[in-house]
C-alpha cells in the first residue's frame, strides 16, 4: 500500500489499540474493544447489500447441487440418479 494511501489515519483509534494492546485485564481491555467498535460504526460509511432476484433450474435426477446469491455454483455434492 502506497504512503499517501494512510494518510487517513485516526488518532483516536490509534490510541484505543495501543491501549486495548497494553490492558492488563479482561476488564479493560472489553471495556476498549467497545469503544474501538462504537468508534469504527460511528465512522464508517454504510454498506447497503442486495442481490438481484434469479431463478436456478436442475433437472429432476440431479440432487445436491449448491448456489448462492452471486450464482456460484458448488458441484462437490451434486449426483445424478436414473436416466
Amino acid at each position: 500500500m502506497e504512503r499517501s494511501a494512510l494518510q487517513d489515519k485516526n488518532p483516536q483509534y490509534d490510541k484505543f489499540v495501543t491501549d486495548f494492546a497494553a490492558a492488563l485485564d479482561v476488564a479493560s481491555q472489553k471495556k476498549l474493544s467497545g469503544e474501538i467498535r462504537k468508534l469504527l460504526l460511528d465512522e464508517t460509511p454504510v454498506v447497503i447489500p442486495y442481490f438481484y432476484d434469479q431463478l436456478i433450474v436442475t433437472r429432476s435426477n440431479v440432487s445436491g447441487m449448491r448456489f448462492n446469491a452471486m450464482s456460484q455454483m458448488w458441484f462437490d455434492r451434486a449426483q445424478v440418479s436414473g436416466a
